[in-house]
């Protein structure tokens, strides 16, 4: 039986963590052992009771390095007490995982090998943080990353050696999707949409990135289409986003939802029309996958790894990032020719099925244990 420990340093728990979720649950039991260390935050109490309900043993434990150094014996305990083999660090952001410093501690506590995965190493290169992390990285084996864009930041920007880089893309289960037609028309009437309004969904935190101004704005020139906003997600932004939908004359033809469990966010997508997702600095979006999985089309920022997830013209429509006019012109042809729609919807859900299924990620990242633990 193989220990495999995830570490978590998040204040929330957005799609990096997804992706844990998502990877712990898939693992063969028969062979791999899981459990999850993760700094105690109140953003991140629903993600572990999800983990939790799995069977999976979770530790909490402070973590504020490198500022407060006094703390490392008692992260370096809570990982001894989980026994990892490997202990596999998620890196939301280049400087997470408290700079890295959790891999030369998971190697302190008695792990034998140690992954990272790098979710946007993009970021600006901040001088002070990355020599920390270049320290940090001499103990790490494996450098994983969700897109092929990704490589040249993590060996250029954040001096990763290019041997030590692998890419395994997001994945969602096969069966993601399969029930639209079964709730589609009960979230339509709950939802209040009216007949012949086709949904746009924008699903995600509200932060500047997510690109929801720029979306306000696309959908401001639209006003004679029949479309309707749907908002998923919570965030910083959430008051700007509802002061611009005032001052546009939107408010009235848009639902913000909140903050929503993956569950709850896959039965809420059968009632969609079309997916936007119009980022400024995206990696390999859940977003994406979560649409292309649902038979819906994409009208997305045409940026970093959303073209290795949506093809322009096969799957979605993708458009140079901050554009309004271009955006519009995207989400316009959507909302105006159903049998587009269709097409890359269906286009979208073959693509997933043959490339990015849950089944064959969770084969990729056993593969990877292995071969990382013999080498």
């Amino acid at each position: 039986m193989i220990n495999i420990c995830y570490m978590v340093d998040a204040p929330y728990a957005g799609g990096a963590e997804r992706y844990l979720a998502l990877l712990a649950r898939s693992l063969d039991r028969g062979s791999f052992r899981v459990s999850v260390l993760a700094k105690p935050a109140a953003g991140l109490e629903s993600w572990l009771d999800e983990i939790r309900a799995l069977g999976i043993n979770t530790v909490e434990v402070p973590m504020r390095l490198p500022f407060r150094p006094g703390g490392i014996p008692r992260i370096i305990e809570a990982i001894r007490s989980l026994g990892p083999h490997i202990a596999h660090v998620n890196m939301p952001g280049p400087y997470d995982a408290q700079m890295g410093m959790l891999a030369p501690l998971a190697r302190l506590a008695g792990a034998a090998r140690v992954v990272v995965t790098e979710h946007l190493p993009m970021v600006e290169r901040l001088r002070k943080r990355a020599i920390v992390k270049a320290i940090s990285y001499r103990w790490i084996d494996r450098v994983l990353t969700v897109c092929e864009a990704n490589v040249p930041y993590l060996a250029e920007r954040q001096g990763v050696p290019p041997e030590k880089i692998t890419v395994v893309h997001n994945a969602l289960p096969f069966e993601y999707g399969a029930a639209r037609g079964v709730h589609r028309a009960a979230v339509r009437r709950e939802l209040g949409l009216p007949e012949g309004a086709v949904a746009v969904c924008i699903a995600g935190s509200l932060i500047k990135r997510k690109g929801h101004a720029v979306l306000i704005e696309a959908l401001a020139g639209m006003k004679d289409l029949p479309w309707r906003l749907v908002v998923i997600g919570d965030g910083e932004e959430r008051g700007e986003c509802e002061r611009r939908l005032r001052s546009s004359g939107l408010a009235q033809r848009t639902a913000m939802l909140g903050w929503k469990l993956p569950g709850e966010i896959e039965r809420l997508l059968s009632g969609m029309d079309i997916m936007a997702a119009p980022s400024f600095m995206e990696a390999f979006p859940y977003t994406v996958l979560e649409a292309m999985a649902c038979g819906l089309p994409v009208v997305a920022s045409n940026i970093y790894g959303i073209p290795e997830a949506a093809i322009n013209g096969e799957t979605a429509i993708l458009a140079p990032p901050g554009e309004r006019e271009a955006l519009a012109q995207a989400l316009a042809r959507l909302v105006s020719d159903p049998d587009l729609r269709l097409r890359l919807g269906a286009g979208g859900r073959a693509r997933f099925e043959r490339m990015f299924t849950l089944d064959e990620h969770a084969r990729r990242m056993q593969s990877i244990y292995l071969e990382v633990l013999h080498s």
